[in-house]
């Protein structure tokens, strides 16, 4: 059975553990032998994508039931179905389901004038390439391939699954897009267009052939930007930009038309995205003064008795973790500390920009890029200096993508994986302790909730470590997939842990947010105070766009994290979300039954994901989940 393991777990979206079944060696042979147990060993705790993969390995085997097809793949076996690791899994909708998605086009620059310099199986084979290039591409950060037509790629992010963060997606994903295309032989360049907005998502067709495709005003704005951009451009909606306004630089053109839209929109070219993870500065802080005050606790403690913390920072998406961690920084740098962070990805990174190498990239001040003469250097001072001990090397080379010398190459292939993955972790954290000793270090690891065996080990080896020197760790998660357990606790020697959780922001803070936009009036302030409830990123979002957020409608980008949490449910838990948004933010377990037509129905799965909570005899449903 001819099966790359990688590309496997791709399909399932559950790309995040594809590092995990490399370094233990998992290839097409093993993978049909894998049992519930041996899928817990190799880190993949939650059980719905364990039960994903063993449906997906009876399938393979011919002992299953086929799961259905998500997207139409286009005209070439290169092209790939939709992938995303946040959701544990959803199914396409028969019957048209209203989502917040971002669309991307990506086509050919000149391509008309291209093939006619090639014959029919040259112009053949360089589409195959450039369509197996951008399909990869685009699965990857987590989109959906909707079609091919002609030399250009229809992509979607946000159905039939949702993410958080989709427009970030894919903006990423063209980014990658135009690097990959000058690849080819001959070299070629795209220009792309990507808007967000709500669309109908379903599946269409006829009797005999359905596919499953989005139709709205998004999909032709998306089509119209790449027609205006320009070769290696890529343009972008208003709603894109202002979603990642923080994120990314762009151009501003005056108002354009766009033929098959009623008004004229505001439309952006992308010059450059910012590093992930980096500061924001949305708003002016607020709140959270108590648990400033722990950190700051913690910074002066460390600095007069030489021993560290590991302080972590759980809160639902929205809630202000990475918001608090910017002004943590702040305190820190005050206090003579260094610096560096690194954030676990739930989407396609580049080589060496995975959450260990990019921290141990900051320790060693390697800027992003960094090419490979430079860091062989950077590699041979850090032995020379005594940062790194001489028997480590081949464990840093690994570390920092450089290939093994002649003389390290039969002692690296000699080794097995649990005792490379024990060498970086070694590797690792002797750096942060050595650095420690000449000044205090402050190390952040952001959302672990999508992090695989090897990252949680690294993370649990530092903890252990930390009592002993000058080091702050701080890492961050979500509530839904705290990776926390026993085990982790175990591997971290026993250490001391603190937990912060973020709750919501009480009336008052969240009036001190108000106070940045001077043009709110205090009717839609308060609406807006209320509908967020108490998400400082919720909040933001609708006061951003306070006139068209009142009543029933929500912002793009709320839409999305809302979506998100909702594609992880069960099909009857999302239905049951649903039902009790359209009857009411409060209401009884035996009218929600009836509507559903199940009578058997509970809301404990609802209530364990705090996506509702018991109220004078019934529930009451976040005013968040309504919005349609």
């Amino acid at each position: 059975m001819a099966v790359d393991v990688s590309e496997f777990l791709r399909r399932l979206g559950l790309e995040q553990h594809v590092d995990a079944f490399e370094e233990n060696a998992i290839d097409a042979e093993t993978l049909v032998l894998l049992s519930n147990d041996d899928l817990k060993e190799l880190g993949v705790a939650a059980l719905g994508h364990r039960k994903k993969i063993t449906v997906a390995i009876a399938e393979l085997s011919g002992n299953g039931p086929k799961t259905p097809v998500a997207t139409n793949p286009g005209p070439t076996a290169a092209s790939t179905p939709v992938t995303t690791s946040e959701p544990v899994a959803a199914e396409p909708q028969l019957e048209g389901e209203r989502r917040q998605v971002t669309v991307l086009f990506a086509d050919i620059s000149g391509f008309t004038q291209l093939s006619s310099t090639l014959d029919a199986e040259e112009t053949r084979a360089m589409l195959n390439t450039y369509f197996k290039a951008s399909d990869e591409i685009i699965a990857s950060f987590g989109g959906t391939v909707d079609k091919h037509i002609g030399d250009a790629v229809m992509a979607i992010f946000g159905a039939p699954v949702a993410h958080s963060n989709d427009p970030e997606r894919a903006v990423r994903a063209a980014l990658d897009i135009h690097k990959a295309v000058q690849r080819i032989e001959p070299p070629i360049t795209v220009h792309i267009g990507i808007a967000s907005g709500q669309v109908v998502a379903s599946a269409m067709g006829s009797e005999s052939h359905q596919e499953y495709t989005i139709t709205g005003d998004s999909v032709n704005l998306a089509s119209r930007l790449q027609d205006l951009a320009k070769s290696g451009e890529t343009y972008l909606s208003d709603a894109v930009r202002g979603g990642l306004a923080n994120q990314i630089q762009c151009t501003e053109f005056a108002d354009v038309s766009i033929p098959g839209l009623d008004r004229n929109v505001t439309v952006w070219r992308l010059e450059e995205f910012g590093s992930a993870g980096g500061a924001t500065n949305r708003t002016g802080f607020v709140g959270r003064r108590h648990e400033l005050r722990q950190f700051s606790g913690a910074i002066e403690d460390c600095l007069e008795t030489g021993r560290g913390q590991t302080i972590y920072v759980r809160g639902e998406a929205g809630i202000g973790k990475s918001r608090l961690l910017e002004e943590v920084e702040a305190l820190a740098v005050e206090g003579g500390f260094s610096r560096h962070k690194s954030l676990v990805m739930d989407f396609g990174v580049g080589k060496g920009q995975d959450a260990i190498r990019t921290l141990v990239r900051s320790l060693l001040e390697l800027p992003a890029g960094t090419d490979k003469r430079i860091r062989a250097a950077t590699a041979d001072k850090a032995v020379e200096s005594g940062l790194v001990p001489p028997q480590n090397r081949v464990h840093l080379n690994d570390l920092l993508d450089l290939e093994q010398p002649t003389e390290l190459r039969s002692q690296y292939d000699a080794m097995n994986n649990d005792y490379r993955n024990r060498g970086k972790q070694e590797t690792l954290t002797g750096l942060v302790t050595t650095l420690s000793a000449a000044g205090p270090v402050l190390i952040q690891i952001e959302d672990i909730h999508w992090a695989n065996s090897i990252v949680l080990n690294h993370a649990a080896n530092l903890a252990a470590a930390v009592p002993n020197h000058r080091i702050i760790l701080v890492l961050t998660s979500r509530f839904d997939g705290d990776p926390i357990n026993n085990s982790w606790r175990s591997e971290a020697d026993g250490a001391a842990l603190t937990t912060i959780d973020l709750g919501q922001l009480r009336a008052e803070e969240a009036l001190d947010m108000v106070g940045d936009y001077f043009e709110i009036s205090k009717r839609i302030a308060e609406e807006c105070i209320q509908r967020a409830e108490g998400n400082p990123l919720f909040l933001e979002q609708l006061l951003r766009s306070a006139e068209e957020s009142t009543g029933e409608n929500v912002p793009g980008s709320v839409q999305s994290i809302v979506l998100s949490r909702m594609d992880r449910l069960d099909p009857m838990d999302k239905q049951a979300l649903q039902t009790a948004s359209v009857v009411g933010f409060q209401f009884s377990l035996d009218l929600l039954r009836h509507l559903m037509g199940s009578h058997q129905y509970t809301c404990s799965e609802l209530i364990d994901h705090a996506l509702i909570k018991p109220h004078d005899g019934g529930f009451l449903a976040p005013r968040r989940f309504k919005w349609n």
